[in-house]
């Protein structure tokens, strides 16, 4: 009985001690934000083409 009385209070003081972000979840976000950098580098690169040709087009 009394293992099961403090067992509750030692959970609550292991899961605040657990703060912070596990090696998973910074891969996660690392993967995602490798994928948001490459999707805005291909619209840069694209818009940087276009308007290239928009400029020799227009010096014609």
């Amino acid at each position: 009985m009394i293992r099961s009385a403090l067992q509750p209070a030692t959970s609550v003081v292991r899961k605040r001690a657990q703060r912070g972000f596990s090696l998973i979840e910074l891969m996660v976000a690392i993967a995602l934000g490798l994928l948001i950098l490459a999707a805005l580098t291909t619209v840069f690169v694209n818009a940087s083409a276009t308007r290239s040709e928009i400029d020799r087009t227009s010096r014609q």
